[in-house]
């Protein structure tokens, strides 16, 4: 077969660009004791452009733009000893991200801009420990406390809700041998809600 040709009225493209740091500081408190802290930062850039008509004419075309911000911030703090392990901490995160659509058409009912907004913060309170009742046997325990706050905006109104959660753990685990380990755990997870920023589009 031959090149193929794409006729159309319109130069789309598509461009992104992610930028990303983390720093973690280990620092031991004692023999048994250590703190943790571990920082992230993330911002995303997304420019796109689309012929919808699919033609040499140029009938119908979208812009949009994406921007995203993340921060995150985890302290930890564990100790280890021959019979038990145990760590606690919090964590925080806040997120911002923003969108815009601009549609152009030569038919005027079709012209028109979406934009939006959302953002939302996190908060967690988490423990975690093990003990051991034998040197083959033991249990672990863990408890985690979520809140998180969310908040969208667009061309048609705006939206805030907020959820949050207690997820429980407990486990037991048993070495058969020193390569060979079983455990049963019952843990309840939590997932909060969101909006889709697009959906309406």
């Amino acid at each position: 077969s031959g090149d193929r040709e794409v006729y159309s009225g319109f130069d789309a493209e598509g461009k992104s660009k992610t930028n990303t740091q983390s720093l973690q500081i280990s620092y031991d408190l004692g023999k048994t004791l250590n703190l943790t802290s571990t920082t992230t930062h993330r911002e995303y850039e997304g420019r796109n452009t689309i012929d919808w008509d699919f033609n040499p004419i140029e009938m119908m075309n979208t812009s949009s733009n994406e921007d995203y911000t993340t921060w995150s911030q985890e302290l930890r703090l564990s100790s280890t000893t021959d019979t038990m392990k145990w760590v606690a901490g919090f964590y925080y995160d806040k997120d911002d991200n923003g969108f815009m659509q601009v549609t152009t058409s030569v038919y005027p009912a079709m012209n028109g801009v979406n934009a939006s907004d959302s953002g939302g913060e996190t908060y967690a309170l988490f423990g975690h420990l093990r003990y051991a009742l034998t040197d083959r046997l033991g249990v672990t325990g863990g408890l985690r406390y979520e809140h998180q706050d969310k908040n969208f905006e667009d061309n048609t109104g705006a939206l805030d809700s907020s959820w949050e959660d207690v997820s429980p753990k407990f486990s037991l685990d048993y070495s058969f041998t020193p390569e060979v380990m079983g455990y049963a755990t019952v843990a309840k997870g939590f997932l909060t809600g969101g909006f889709n920023m697009q959906s309406a589009y």
